[in-house]
């Protein structure tokens, strides 16, 4: 299923516990016209904070899915990350000691 990319705007998840891992359960459709899609493979909690390991993964009809990005990355809360492709940012919301909050924007 493939998503044009303003679905994303309100999606929101959480992280719990190890590895802290997550994948966007959808496709979603860059101005390219190219799908995509990101995962966190792991999280490391901080309060406050989180430092993430994230890939962004392009999908082209025809064609294996291939990583598009890789971007490892320590965020504040607050802060935010441009997602390659998808032409959205990633905010941490909120970070505790054991625990994540992300919207993609």
């Amino acid at each position: 299923m493939i998503s044009y990319v303003k679905e994303a705007t309100s999606h929101r998840f959480e992280l719990r516990g190890e590895p802290g891992a997550y994948k966007l359960p959808h496709k979603v459709l860059g101005s390219d016209y190219i799908a995509y899609d990101f995962e966190i493979r792991g999280c490391v909690y901080v309060r406050n904070a989180v430092k993430i390991d994230l890939y962004v993964t392009q999908h082209v009809f025809g064609e294996e899915p291939k990583i598009f990005a890789h971007i490892v990355e320590g965020m504040n809360e607050g802060e935010h990350i441009r997602l390659p492709g998808l032409e959205q940012d990633l905010r941490l919301e909120e970070g505790a000691i054991d625990y994540a909050r992300f919207s993609v924007q």
